[in-house]
């Protein structure tokens, strides 16, 4: 269903421009920040849940601004590979005997399929997910991407792609990346996304990250 609804690159057109333009909230002049609203409860299972990464810049128009997820905080080397980092393979002055395990047998995160939730009106209070286990929806899903897939190790590496507009993207290794570089024309604008990831621990198949409210500035 979501898959369904997810926006395309066709949907980005005049009709999409003018329904977004009538919905979008602008606080001009504003300062650039980025809000990250935590949920009051998270679903009850084991072994870890998506995370949000901190970002790194701030939404300033003309400039680059990203966000990052990954679909666990911790990654696990698969199992029975040796972990090549033991000091006792270490020979002086200052390297190993045996290549490093992320050249050959990268930590892995689970693959999981995701979607991001978009609203251009400030959002109402959290709601549960039904059958999420606590897992909750922080934006109405008025606007869905869902990632496109790169699948060549470490491409997801923004440096790889120089001077692209926008982009939402994933890998196989448990890493989303939303890049985009801000035109002058939408200073003011305000965002709130949400992240939801696929999680079959859970009935209801999917659990949530913490909301961002994006305030784009010029300053």
């Amino acid at each position: 269903m979501i898959q369904a609804k997810a926006l395309t690159r066709e949907d980005f057109n005049l009709e999409l421009m003018g329904r977004a333009n009538r919905e979008a909230s602008y606080l001009p002049d504003q300062f650039a920040t980025v809000n990250i609203h935590n949920m009051p409860e998270l679903a009850d299972v084991d072994g870890g849940l998506p995370v949000l990464l901190p970002p790194q810049t701030r939404p300033l128009t003309g400039q680059e601004f990203m966000l990052r997820w990954v679909t666990r905080a911790v990654a696990q080397y698969p199992e029975g590979v040796e972990d090549s980092y033991d000091p006792a393979k270490r020979v002086p002055p200052n390297y190993w005997t045996i290549p490093s395990i992320e050249t050959y047998h990268p930590a892995l995160r689970p693959d999981l399929p995701c979607a991001l939730m978009l609203s251009l009106e400030r959002p109402g209070p959290p709601q549960p997910i039904p059958n999420a286990l606590g897992a909750m929806m922080q934006v109405p899903p008025d606007y869905v991407l869902v990632p496109e897939r790169i699948l060549e190790p470490n491409r997801i590496a923004p440096q790889n792609r120089p001077g692209v507009p926008f982009e939402f993207v994933q890998d196989e290794y448990g890493k989303i990346l939303l890049r985009l570089t801000i035109p002058s024309n939408i200073n003011g604008l305000q965002v709130w996304c949400q992240l939801l990831v696929a999680d079959y621990r859970v009935p209801a198949g999917c659990v949530s990250t913490p909301m961002v409210e994006i305030n784009i500035g010029s300053r």
